[in-house]
């Protein structure tokens, strides 16, 4: 609970562009108590709470009224009713998850909240924090997962509009984020990411249902703001501009980038077509009627899901119902090895409601060893 308080006092201050400093002196404490209150290190007496609310403009219950489940949230809404079967799964698995680690002793930390930064400034000083290199390719989830975003992919309904699905559960401090399957692994890692940043900026405004058209620039105005900022951080993060523009200098070696080194920056940043020459078009590389017209070489979301020019089941994950993480498994393997579960348990843990192969004794590698 500190800390829940904590960071909503530091993110209703940043917001209003208040220093610890002012704060305090408008709550009559000192420095080092503002300071560690939102480092969640210290607990307000109710009349210090009061006073904060009242300068904040909030009212006390905002700091200690607990939040709602956010599955419930969400099963309660009729727009996701399409997705009720998906929800009620991820919500097993975060369940599960979470068990696990508390088995093993093996929780993740939380990442910082930040309220300050622009989105370019956040990508960029995530990049430094994680130092991943210039390539993702095949460590995205894990790297994004041991930074504290749990990862499942779920094959969504035909019908369904998602793209992924984000929660934030406080009392647990877990981040997790369900990926719909059916897309490209491209923007699966598009996906991924977006996640991420709703985990880093948004995780205590409650769940998060991101639509197929937030990938479209002119529907994308349309959502809170914090969409354009999950967006932008995602395309900076998967695609530094530092590092395209390197690419195509030193590698290609071509200053008016055509169809072929889209394609071949696609294929190298694991990124989705259409981010890779929005970034060149950021970067001065293209201009916009060149972006216009390339951008009819990748149609965006059609009515089952998937992307145009793309052939279908590109990730063939996708062919299971539910797709755990290599960390989520190693986790399983674990816990059954040591007793904590059975190994009928185990197979239903893994597979869900998918048929269970015979475990094999060597299971996949732990994405922590080494770490």
């Amino acid at each position: 609970m500190q800390k829940i308080v904590g960071a909503k006092i530091r993110r209703l201050r940043e917001d209003i562009g208040l220093t610890q400093e002012e704060l305090a002196r408008a709550a009559g404490c000192s420095n080092e108590f503002i300071s560690l209150l939102e480092l969640g290190k210290r607990d307000p007496s109710l009349s210090t709470l009061t006073d904060i609310s009242r300068f904040l403009k909030k009212d006390i219950s905002y700091f200690l009224s607990k939040k709602e489940n956010p599955f419930d949230v969400l099963l309660k809404k009729r727009e996701y009713t399409v997705l009720r079967s998906i929800l009620k799964e991820f919500q097993i698995y975060c369940r599960r998850y979470t068990e696990l680690e508390e088995m093993s002793e093996r929780s993740l930390q939380t990442a910082p909240l930040y309220t300050h930064l622009s989105a370019e400034r956040m990508a960029d000083q995530e990049r430094r924090r994680m130092a991943p290199g210039r390539f993702l390719n095949g460590r995205l989830f894990d790297m994004l997962e041991l930074h504290g975003l749990r990862i499942c992919r779920q094959v969504y309904p035909k019908e369904s509009k998602a793209a992924g699905v984000f929660v934030f559960l406080e009392r647990r401090q877990a981040a997790f984020v369900s990926i719909n399957a059916h897309l490209p692994l491209e923007r699966q890692n598009m996906v991924a990411v977006h996640a991420y940043a709703h985990y880093l900026r948004d995780r205590l405004d409650g769940p998060i249902v991101d639509n197929l058209d937030i990938f479209i620039p002119e529907y994308l105005t349309l959502y809170p703001g914090r969409e354009a900022y999950a967006q932008t951080f995602a395309r900076h993060f998967l695609l530094p501009g530092h590092h395209v523009l390197d690419i195509l200098d030193n590698d290609l070696r071509v200053k008016n980038p055509e169809m072929a080194d889209i394609h071949y920056l696609r294929r190298l940043f694991s990124a989705p077509g259409d981010e890779v020459l929005q970034v060149l078009f950021e970067t001065g590389r293209i201009s916009k009627s060149s972006l216009q017209r390339m951008r009819r070489h990748f149609p965006h979301m059609l009515r089952n899901g998937r992307e145009g020019a793309i052939p279908k089941n590109i990730d063939n994950a996708a062919e299971e119902l539910l797709r755990p993480s290599i960390r989520y498994r190693s986790l399983c393997v674990s816990a059954c090895r040591r007793k904590k579960i059975e190994r009928e348990q185990l197979k239903e843990w893994l597979y869900g409601e998918n048929p269970a192969p015979e475990i094999e004794e060597n299971p996949v590698s732990d994405p922590e060893e080494g770490n």
